[in-house]
């Protein structure tokens, strides 16, 4: 789109004209040039000759364009970016004296109708170009005149002139021929001189011939030889190839035994000795044996018995004995137990002994693993607190939330996102003393906070929360009234998931308990996805009541086995390797092979557990995405086996839905018309009346109840089977306000592939993301 330009002058020097007649004016004519040819823009500069003011009036078009709020530019709006490219048009002057609006539209008019012919006009970008090959004044002024070296070149010598001459400071080497003339012979003086000697009288004593010096060295090749001494006393430490192949390479050394090694190692003979791991799973352990009597207590209780009453003859006694399944079972085991232990050292009786004490039988073989690191890893780390224990089973409470980096900064909690009663968004910032502040010292987060620098972004999650005792409190500085606290009893019902998200700290601490000890979590396990490992359990911590927890990701202990498993591998000298997950992370789809109607995808919705019960539990607004995250909604419902299981055709066209219950065409060829399939099975009851569970995937505004699902008791549970495999499921939890369940699973073959945790209102959507839901696939399924 071309734009072009007018020049309005106005020389009013009464100021008989008025400024609005005249914008008007210039307003009008720049639309009307613009509706006859919309490819071009108007814009006008107008001048007050006395005022000294300029402005510029664009057209309606020109307007839109540029995003203003009016057609009128000050001089200082006006500029170069929206000049660039304008073409220049004519002038107009305006004497204000008498001029009717019509005499000024059409003079502006027949000024735009004279404008310059563009082509004979250079565009701004085409000027820059010009400019950039022209020379400024001063660098102009910087260069020397002409003439003046026209004047002064003949006063120069060429280089090849130059190259014929010597430097004056080389000569200093060179003699005169007068000094030459002392120091030599010319050589008829030679000649003379030559004929005069006798090889008789002449003394050649100091003299040398001219092939004798042909024999001698110069200094510099006396300089480039090695002194004879040195190569004497360096010979003395040097080794010959034969000394040298006799040694064996160091890289080599790395795979043998030093005589230290060799000297723990056992002998043939002495392994001969030991009992086989593998039998001492029959043995009878310490706390076994001390429940049976020994020869002397059976004697005496023999002898004890009443005599009276009758006799016990010893045969009889020896029958019962051998006969009694339990004693002679006892029998061999203690007699195995004896056989095998010969030969052990009393630290590996001793180990085999406390593993035993807990009732475990001896595993058949061990393994133990070195401490794992997640040194150099990228991405999310995800800390799963899972917890197993707490003092007087009770509530369980977390707080001061903790992190460290591996360059040694502290994060703390900075700011806050008050998600739900059991989830947040934390921001997390470093800080140099790594004092941890109070509930009262943090802020909410601004709806505008982006990422700084030495910034963490944390999210938890919790599977409940007493009231007030929010999620997001989990960050601050422990009080009567911060940190998070469980619903109710803890121990093997609670977790909080903690996802750190880009970064992997190299320590987490986190506070739990009162001052009091009550509310302590006594026993407690992490699992961790982060890096190559995904939902890996690490060793419980035990009960040490200790008030802060702690995870060092550089030194994560799993082996889950316990500390007397460790202590008996050690005892056998069982050396620790580095763990090696034996699965990769993929995806759902990683798992799940071509999926059809005949070949359904299947997976179960279930509650929790009750939240809060009113007429059961309820669920409305479900909403199934297809593979590529579009919504779809229900073409057809129909409804079969005594209200049990309900049939929807989906589609992603809204036009199509329905919000009743109807019935499928026969032979109706769902994938012809490019839908989807979905039969649901009830598992749960239903409160019956208007509270259907085929109702569930209609539309429920706010506050209604008119498609909700409601169990009567209990929570809800549904399986699916689906033509595809939806990328999300989500849903509403009654918004009319009857029960609510904690939160829901999905299970894929009683698996638990995604939880969402209830969010706390009363009309928010709970989504599973089932396109992101990560599986452990075993390496022998993916080679």
């Amino acid at each position: 789109m071309i734009t072009q330009r007018v020049l309005v002058v106005i020389n009013d020097r009464d100021l008989q004209m008025s400024k609005e007649n005249l914008i008007n004016s210039v307003i009008k004519v720049l639309n009307d040039k613009h509706n006859a040819d919309i490819e071009k823009t108007y814009i006008a500069e107008v001048f007050n000759t006395k005022t000294k003011e300029t402005f510029w009036v664009v057209d309606d078009a020109l307007k839109a364009m540029l995003r203003l709020d009016t057609n009128v530019l000050e001089n200082n709006y006006a500029t170069k970016d929206m000049l660039k490219g304008v073409v220049a048009g004519g002038s107009v002057e305006l004497n204000g004296s008498g001029m009717s609006q019509q005499q000024i539209q059409t003079l502006i008019s027949q000024a735009l109708i004279n404008k310059v012919d563009r082509a004979e006009v250079y565009s701004k970008d085409e000027v820059d170009e010009a400019l950039t090959n022209l020379a400024t004044k001063d660098e102009v002024n910087a260069k020397l005149d002409s003439s003046t070296y026209t004047t002064d070149k003949a006063t120069f010598a060429t280089k090849d002139e130059l190259g014929t001459k010597a430097n004056s400071s080389e000569l200093a080497q060179y003699t005169t021929k007068d000094e030459l003339s002392t120091l030599v012979y010319t050589k008829s003086e030679v000649d003379e001189k030559v004929a005069t000697i006798s090889s008789s009288s002449v003394n050649l004593d100091g003299y040398v011939r001219e092939e004798a010096l042909a024999n001698l060295a110069t200094k510099d090749e006396v300089n480039s030889k090695l002194d004879s001494s040195t190569y004497t006393t360096d010979k003395a430490t040097f080794a010959t190839k034969d000394e040298l192949g006799a040694k064996a390479n160091n890289s080599e050394l790395a795979n043998l035994a030093t005589k230290d090694e060799l000297n723990n190692l056992a002998t043939k003979e002495e392994l001969n000795t030991k009992a086989n791991i593998s039998e001492l799973e029959s043995l009878a352990t310490k706390a076994e044996l001390a429940n049976l009597a020994t020869k002397e207590e059976l004697q005496e209780a023999i002898t004890s018995i009443p005599t009276g009453g009758g006799s016990l003859d010893a045969n009889e006694l020896q029958t019962a004995i051998t006969s009694n399944e339990t004693i002679t079972n006892l029998s061999s085991v203690v007699a195995n137990l004896a056989s095998n232990m010969q030969g052990a050292t009393y630290a590996q009786v001793a180990a085999m002994l406390n593993y035993s004490s807990s009732g475990a039988s001896l595993p058949k073989s061990l393994a133990i693993y070195s401490d794992y690191s997640l040194k150099e890893r990228s991405g999310d780390t995800v800390v799963k607190i899972k917890i197993k224990e707490c003092i007087n089973d009770s509530y369980a409470t977390l707080s001061e939330l903790k992190l460290y980096g591996s360059d040694g900064k502290q994060y703390v909690m900075h700011s806050y996102t008050d998600s739900s009663l059991t989830s947040a968004k934390l921001v997390y910032k470093a800080k140099d003393d790594g004092v941890i502040p109070e509930l009262s010292g943090v802020s909410a987060t601004s709806s505008e906070w982006s990422k700084g620098e030495d910034e963490i972004e944390v999210d938890i999650k919790a599977t409940s929360a007493f009231s007030a005792f929010n999620a997001y409190r989990i960050g601050a500085r422990f009080s009567s009234s911060s940190g998070w606290c469980s619903a109710g009893s803890a121990a093997n019902k609670d977790e909080v998931t903690i996802t750190i998200k880009d970064f992997t700290p190299a320590k987490l601490e986190i506070r739990t308990g009162y001052a009091n000890n009550t509310h302590l979590i006594t026993k407690s396990s992490f699992v961790v996805s982060a890096g190559e490992l995904y939902s890996e359990e690490l060793a419980a911590n035990e009960g040490d009541k200790s008030r802060v927890i702690s995870l060092d990701f550089n030194k994560m202990n799993l082996n889950l086995n316990g500390d007397k498993y460790v202590e008996l591998a050690k005892a056998w000298n069982i050396v620790p390797s580095q763990y090696e997950p034996n699965y990769t992370i993929g995806k759902l789809l990683d798992l799940i092979g071509e999926v059809s109607g005949d070949k359904p995808f299947k997976f179960t919705l279930k509650g929790i557990a009750i939240h809060t019960d009113s007429y059961g539990t309820g669920i409305t607004n479900v909403e199934f995405f297809n593979p590529e995250g579009a919504r779809l909604y229900p073409k057809y419902v129909q409804v079969t086996s005594g209200d049990n299981v309900a049939t929807f055709i989906l589609t992603k066209n809204e036009s199509e839905k329905t919000e009743v219950a109807n019935t499928i065409p026969a032979d109706y060829d769902y994938k012809a018309a490019n839908e989807y399939k979905v039969i649901a099975k009830r598992i749960s009851p239903q409160y019956g009346g208007n509270y259907l569970f085929e109702k569930m995937m209609f539309y429920t505004a706010a506050g209604g109840y008119n498609n909700e699902y409601l169990t009567g008791s209990g929570v809800v549970h549904l399986e699916f089977e689906c033509s595809f495999v939806p990328a999300k499921v989500q849903y509403i939890q009654s918004p009319y306000g009857h029960g609510k369940a904690t939160g829901y699973d999905i299970l894929i073959d009683d698996a638990v592939v995604s939880t969402v945790m209830y969010a706390g209102g009363s009309y928010d959507y709970e989504t599973h993301d089932l396109a992101n839901v990560k599986f452990r696939v075993p390496k022998e399924a993916t080679q």
